[in-house]
């Protein structure tokens, strides 16, 4: 758990650097801190600054996209230890972004999706960075702030919002059609478990998953089964799978038999671990979780605030790998799908988002 010295420190460290106050634990990392405790208005990050944007090519198809906390920015990288050949910044719509949290890529439209917090909305490009469209997380007269974004297998895009500004009303998970317009709302939504909605994802089969801070304290999953996704005034069902110190980014992989991978974070750690199951049940749920073996990464730089976004993709062998944003330590990390070493893929200060085309999961 964190200590409430440690939330102290956040609030008064909020338009300063945020090194000095990762304390840490031995029971977890710190899902949140850099945002949990935030105002409206995220500056300051002077220890979390992102890459310098190089020159960027007339023609650029990023393989993988990290969302920068430092710099308010989204890079698109084609390579290894390179420049990013594409920079998002803004403005898009009048505003530039503000705190781009989790990231998507949709393959069904070729789109990638970004969580920007600070402006209540999803921004919507095309996988050259093009900007397409923007997502209201308004309902209503009520805005909410995205904390994660992903996209079922058919186009469906699902939201987790945090609790506004970490101090107001609950969040929520939204959904929106494909073909929502720009500016427009969400049709479909549901509360019911968490306090704060974070990372997300969708299965094979369309089931919507949710991870995040819970109302009755600590970190757990929840989910809708795929029939309710998409619906007005649903509740987000409890898996059941425990009370983890922090559930981090989660995802369910293509070539695997509906399973849910989900990271956890652990504070001063040279190994991290990916929880998985198998899941089962009707589209109406409720559903069942099987456990499945974890996988171990090794090799981890040792920081007090690991852990984010997870995204598996295919590596620079071609062999399927899983990349990691790494908050504490300014840095997209690379290592196999199934666990083992990992190693720097790209600087990126403040990371906490990351995304992979073509995507490896649903």
């Amino acid at each position: 758990m964190i200590s409430s010295l440690f939330w102290r420190c956040i609030v008064a460290a909020a338009v300063a650097a945020l090194a000095g106050c990762n304390g840490g634990s031995s029971s977890g990392g710190t899902l949140g801190a850099p945002l949990a405790a935030m105002p409206q208005s995220i500056v300051g990050l002077t220890a979390a600054q992102g890459p310098r944007a190089g020159v960027h090519s007339a023609v650029c198809t990023p393989k993988v996209w990290a969302s920068s906390l430092g710099s308010n920015a989204v890079y698109g990288f084609k390579l290894p230890s390179s420049t990013p050949c594409v920079t998002l910044t803004g403005p898009y719509n009048g505003l530039s972004l503000n705190a781009p949290i989790a990231l998507a890529i949709g393959a069904n439209p070729k789109w990638l999706y970004v969580a920007d917090l600070n402006n209540d909305r999803i921004v919507v490009f095309t996988y050259q960075g093009a900007f397409v469209k923007s997502l209201s997380t308004v309902i209503g007269t009520t805005p909410y702030q995205p904390w994660g974004v992903c996209v079922s297998p058919k186009g469906i895009v699902g939201v987790g919002n945090r609790e506004y500004n970490n101090t107001s009303y609950a969040g929520n998970v939204e959904f929106f059609p494909p073909t929502a317009a720009n500016n427009s709302t969400p049709t479909g939504y549901a509360t019911g478990v968490f306090e704060s909605d974070e990372f997300c994802a969708f299965d094979r089969k369309s089931n919507f998953f949710v991870d995040g801070l819970a109302l009755s304290g600590g970190q757990k999953i929840g989910y809708l089964p795929r029939n309710k996704v998409n619906l007005a005034g649903q509740t987000v069902s409890d898996s059941g799978l425990g009370n983890a110190s922090f559930w981090v980014g989660m995802y369910s992989q293509k070539g695997t038999t509906d399973t849910l991978s989900v990271g956890t974070s652990v504070g001063s750690s040279s190994t991290q671990t990916v929880m998985n199951w198998g899941v089962s049940g009707p589209a109406n749920g409720p559903l069942t979780f099987s456990s499945l073996p974890s996988y171990t990464l090794t090799n981890y730089p040792v920081t007090t605030d690991s852990v984010y976004q997870l995204s598996p993709g295919a590596g620079v062998s071609g062999i399927d790998d899983l990349y990691i944003a790494d908050y504490g330590d300014n840095t997209v990390l690379q290592g196999p799908s199934t666990g083992g070493a990992v190693t720097a893929y790209n600087t990126v200060g403040g990371t906490v988002g990351v995304a992979t085309r073509p995507t490896d999961q649903y």
